[in-house]
């Protein structure tokens, strides 16, 4: 980004003295003719098919966050067999929100380590990078997701249960962090992430006895709006981040 409006003036100033001349016109259709003379003897590289792609942008995630993930799917089971009913519903609950502040740090890496604009004119820019990404940590957490629904189903033995403890909480928490990698896209971003993810998982474990009376109380057809709804937004604000992602045109590149 520009430091002041003062040296983008003097930018402005010494492009604007420096006009590019004319190129001359025998020069340009030999060149021209040099060009593609060259272009034929060029070997055209395939496009990469998707699940290439996401290996290659897999092959750069930390091994850190393959990690953390794999702890947190391992705490819920570990969680399952030591401890049975309610304790299993409520700790499982309170680690839902955390599944998505991995991928919010990979997410924020670009901004992080100052690699935006790198990304930008590489062959996969900014939005697919993003794209590639939201997709790979959404199959592993769709893995954890399928693990936990599974551990707190067999303990309540309600579909209702599982949508309010699992589902739902995944769907808000994540759909909170896209909602601050896009507003708040800068350095400490992953502070807030930290402490929203935190702040969820306590939320998530406080209204434990809140939601079991709502649980009783509402029927299939409210819970399920609910978790449409909760989806909806998880949508919404990922449409949304990668919609941003695409406005390069409104980004100031940094010439320092």
């Amino acid at each position: 980004m520009w430091k002041g409006s003062k040296q983008e003036r003097a930018v402005k100033a010494f492009l604007a003295k420096n006009r590019c001349p004319e190129p001359d016109r025998d020069r340009k259709r030999t060149d021209m003719a040099l060009f593609r003379e060259e272009v034929e003897h060029l070997f055209i590289y395939g496009e990469k098919g998707f699940w290439e792609r996401l290996w290659d942008v897999a092959a750069f995630v930390h091994p850190v966050s393959w990690g953390i993930q794999l702890l947190l799917l391992l705490w819920g089971v570990c969680l399952a067999k030591w401890h049975g009913g309610e304790a299993v519903a409520v700790g499982i609950s309170a680690t839902v929100p955390l599944l998505g502040v991995v991928g919010g740090f990979e997410l924020s890496k670009a901004v992080f380590y100052h690699m935006w604009e790198l990304e930008r004119s590489c062959r996969y820019d900014t939005r697919k990078v993003a794209a590639m990404k939201m997709f790979l940590f959404g199959l592993c957490d769709l893995a954890a997701l399928t693990v936990f629904s599974f551990l707190v189903y067999r303990k309540s033995g309600d579909f209702l249960h599982v949508s309010f403890l699992v589902l739902v909480p995944f769907h808000i928490s994540s759909g909170v962090y896209l909602f601050i990698l896009e507003r708040f896209p800068m350095r400490n971003g992953n502070v807030l992430l930290i402490g929203a993810g935190c702040m969820m998982s306590v939320m998530q474990s406080l209204l434990w006895p809140y939601w079991e009376s709502k649980i009783v109380e509402m029927e299939t057809v409210g819970c399920v709006s609910v978790l449409a709804i909760s989806v909806l937004f998880l949508v919404g604000m990922a449409v949304r981040f990668c919609q941003e992602r695409e406005q390069e045109d409104k980004i100031l590149w940094n010439l320092d």
